[in-house]
């Protein structure tokens, strides 16, 4: 699987959030992997995506593309890592300052 890039320039993209920090990414993917039974399609994904980014995911049947986008929708559950949205974890909470699954 493999993921393009179209760099960021200086213009935001419509509809882009404006206030967000430029620093942080509006959605990434840290160390996530992700099984159907014994066979692991995702095995320690990082993607970080800046607001206004356009990616594009590529590769074989069975890599895993749509499954990163299923994750992001909440429809499957990664087995580890972290998945954030505008900075606020996806699948876990805060609870005394760790991360602990939501």
């Amino acid at each position: 699987m493999t993921v393009l890039k179209k760099a960021v320039g200086d213009d935001p993209a419509p509809g882009a959030i404006q206030d967000h920090p430029p620093e942080r990414p509006m959605v990434s993917y840290q160390a996530i992997r992700k099984s159907f039974g014994e066979t692991e399609v995702l095995k320690g994904i990082d993607l970080h995506i800046k607001p206004g980014e356009k990616i594009t995911i590529i590769g074989p049947s069975g890599s895993g593309k749509t499954t990163i986008i299923r994750m992001l929708m909440t429809l499957e559950e990664p087995i580890s890592g972290v998945i954030e949205v505008d900075g606020e974890p996806l699948w876990h909470k805060e609870v005394n300052g760790r991360l602990v699954p939501g």
